[in-house]
């Protein structure tokens, strides 16, 4: 998995580890926003990380069995689940077209923007109910500017955009 996950870090333009950074501040952004409303609790279990078979995809629904016990071992009703969180750049392509550029114009390199998209998916379980009560997902297009040539996707741009998402995700469960 490890060789895995730095072939596609190089491939997709995304930083090393990149992906679980990001989805560990999206998590903590949601708790964070849920507890500072007041209204519902949240709490992230020690032992929250799943692995599942193809992490890049949009997965199938975590087994009852599974939401069950984790509810269990941590006294609650329902759980919240970041099924996906996937960064990819164009980092790679920028950095190759700055490098042919100074090969061939023999001239300084210029700061670049890097685009990136990151792919998330969130899924809530109830266990009183056996239902899934939201699901929402989407592919979210940044840019980063003027940044330093041959650089990759700074790991501030992935945080950033985990803790938008892990905001807006909670927004949707407080009341205005």
């Amino acid at each position: 998995k490890k060789k895995s996950n730095t072939v596609e870090s190089i491939v997709t333009g995304e930083a090393l580890a990149g992906d679980k950074m990001g989805s560990e501040d999206c998590i903590t952004s949601f708790n964070m926003a849920i507890n500072n409303s007041k209204v519902i609790s949240s709490s992230i279990p020690i032992q929250h990380v799943l692995y599942r078979k193809d992490p890049l995809k949009k997965q199938e629904a975590i087994d009852w069995a599974t939401v069950k016990k984790l509810c269990r071992q941590n006294g609650t009703d329902g759980l919240v689940a970041l099924e996906q969180f996937d960064t990819n750049s164009d980092a790679l392509v920028g950095s190759i077209m700055t490098g042919i550029n100074m090969i061939s114009n023999m001239s300084a390199p210029q700061p670049h923007a890097i685009n990136y998209s990151v792919n998330y998916y969130w899924r809530v379980y109830d266990t009183l109910t056996m239902t899934i009560i939201d699901q929402f997902g989407e592919n979210l297009q940044q840019q980063c500017g003027a940044l330093t040539p041959l650089g990759g996707l700074p790991n501030d741009a992935i945080k950033g955009t985990a803790n938008f998402i892990g905001n807006n995700y909670a927004a949707r469960f407080i009341p205005p």
